[in-house]
């Protein structure tokens, strides 16, 4: 007799560039060797440059739909009703809000009984402010989250701040840290980078890049052959560009495409600075440390646990405490190597004990 499939269904918007997406491929990847599981990746859009590392028994499927007046996003949860009606799975992941509410509304109009597990990466209440129609989202969200089996958040202060705004939803969260991607290696620690600072992020209002060229400026007033390389994409490259020629950065910022393999940029910087105004946890920090470039980042509640040492050496609240912290770790190589020396030793540690627990987590609803 042969074995019986299980059937897993992934839900997301498209496959760009970015830390959902990364984690996306890691699980495909894993489930893809898996002979007793088929799994659907079901996308809004088919599109991104991360949709070339799928392995190709993966299923991917996306709606024929044209998006003009925002019709595909209003009928993704019937097109998602569709799908599962006809796949019936034994489980449904979802990442996002859009894509968790989608989820379950399409739950409901199949009458599927698949379980669903909602994995929200985001700091979800700032998130939902900057979001359109953010209203309407935030009780869509209050509504469908607790119809969810289960929902994954990636830190303590991420179940904190869902307890606040839903708390018939505590009992359904589960806190499952992100892992350092499955493709990352060590990399020894090199002192000869040509690449003095990274941003390495969505163009977008979220990673706040003009707070990072304000930042920049500053650290020329004291360092002014400062090389900088900024590599994403957004909606805010004509911004971007438009700071960098008003206040003579020319010479010092270099702006560059997004990139499928991070790793060429990592190994060539000395630092990485992030700028986000929330986050779930950024699994740049995860890459950066294990390719021996260090972030320098913006104080937010949910990656202070995560830095439990030197974090008087990484963590910044002001622009003029970014560009002291920066200017002090480009000049003390034997700083910048301590720190990497401990955290990339954690992150490897953790690595497949993190994304482990979270296939544990995928797994007791498969059964």
């Amino acid at each position: 007799m042969g074995l019986t499939q299980k059937k897993i269904v992934i839900v997301f918007n498209n496959l760009n560039i970015g830390g959902i997406e990364t984690k996306i491929v890691d699980i495909c990847n894993f489930y893809s060797k898996q002979n007793d599981c088929q799994l659907y990746l079901l996308l809004k859009s088919e599109t991104g440059k991360l949709l070339e590392s799928l392995p190709k028994n993966i299923i991917v499927i996306s709606p024929q739909l044209k998006s003009f007046l925002k019709i595909k996003t209003i009928f993704f949860p019937f097109w998602l009703a569709r799908q599962f009606g006809k796949i019936k799975a034994n489980l449904i992941i979802s990442f996002g809000n859009y894509s968790s509410i989608s989820s379950v509304l399409g739950r409901i109009f199949s009458f599927s009984k698949s379980k669903i597990i909602i994995s929200d990466d985001s700091g979800l209440e700032k998130q939902i402010k900057k979001e359109t129609f953010s209203a309407i989202r935030k009780e869509l969200i209050k509504i469908t989250y607790p119809m969810a089996d289960e929902i994954i958040l990636l830190t303590e202060t991420g179940r904190n701040n869902l307890t606040e705004l839903i708390p018939k939803a505590e009992s359904k969260i589960a806190v499952k840290k992100n892992w350092l991607p499955l493709s990352f290696k060590k990399t020894e620690f090199k002192q000869k980078r040509d690449i003095d600072i990274l941003f390495l992020a969505r163009f977008e209002p979220q990673k706040n890049p003009i707070k990072f060229l304000k930042i920049i400026k500053k650290v020329k007033e004291r360092k002014n052959e400062i090389k900088v390389y900024m590599v994403g994409f957004g909606s805010l490259k004509n911004e971007i560009e438009s700071f960098i020629k008003k206040n003579n950065l020319t010479k010092n910022v270099s702006v560059r495409e997004a990139t499928a393999i991070p790793k060429k940029y990592y190994q060539r910087a000395k630092l990485l600075v992030l700028t986000s105004d929330y986050e779930g946890f950024p699994l740049t920090i995860l890459e950066s440390f294990s390719m021996g470039c260090i972030p320098v980042c913006n104080k937010i509640p949910e990656i202070y646990d995560f830095f439990e040492k030197y974090s008087e050496d990484i963590l910044f609240e002001d622009i003029n405490e970014a560009s002291g912290k920066i200017l002090h770790l480009l000049n003390d190589q034997k700083k910048t190597k301590e720190i990497y020396s401990y955290y990339q030793k954690k992150i490897f540690l953790e690595q497949k004990i993190n994304f482990n627990k979270t296939i544990d987590e995928f797994e007791k609803y498969c059964k």
